[in-house]
């Protein structure tokens, strides 16, 4: 009966310590993928900040190369009527140009945004099944003491008989 009741502590323990383990494994688990989580989150918007005032610098060049343009016109007023013309399409050009170039920004940014808002719901997601970890957590150490009330009350049991046992025998 001793021998019963040793093993059954010994392996209620057991039990016990591997929940443990598997429990702070998962938990140092997602502590790695949210720091990660974190740097790329913080990469990213770093990148957001560069790419905005890369478009700022781009609207104040388009502004001045819409003023230049007006400028040149107006000079060429007094000139021929083609050669206006031909300025007008160049500038034309050019503006459709820079133009493009800023709607491919804009592109990127938005898709940029849409990384980090997938980001953003990646890490609430790890939040989430964090707080789950958690709960289990709690539950298997509710288990745990629960296992642990019945092992000792099986021991005192066990050992009640033993001792009845050994009453009777005497």
């Amino acid at each position: 009966l001793e021998q019963a009741v040793q093993e059954t502590q010994r392996n209620s323990s057991q039990e016990l310590e591997n929940l443990r383990k598997q429990y702070d494994a998962q938990v140092q688990e997602l502590e790695s993928v949210v720091k990660q989580t974190k740097s790329e989150y913080s990469a990213s918007v770093e990148k957001t900040r560069d790419l905005q005032g890369q478009v700022e610098d781009l609207n104040s060049k388009l502004s001045a190369l819409t003023d230049e343009k007006e400028a040149v016109l107006a000079s060429f007023k007094d000139g021929e009527e083609d050669s206006q013309k031909a300025v007008e399409q160049a500038l034309l050009k050019q503006r459709e140009s820079y133009e493009q170039m800023m709607k491919d920004q804009k592109s990127r940014l938005e898709e940029e945004v849409q990384n980090l808002r997938a980001t953003i719901e990646d890490l609430s997601n790890y939040r989430e099944k964090y707080e789950e970890l958690e709960k289990t957590h709690a539950s298997t150490l509710e288990k745990s003491k629960a296992h642990d009330a019945e092992t000792n009350i099986t021991v005192k049991n066990l050992e009640a008989q033993r001792d009845q046992l050994q009453n009777e025998l005497a």
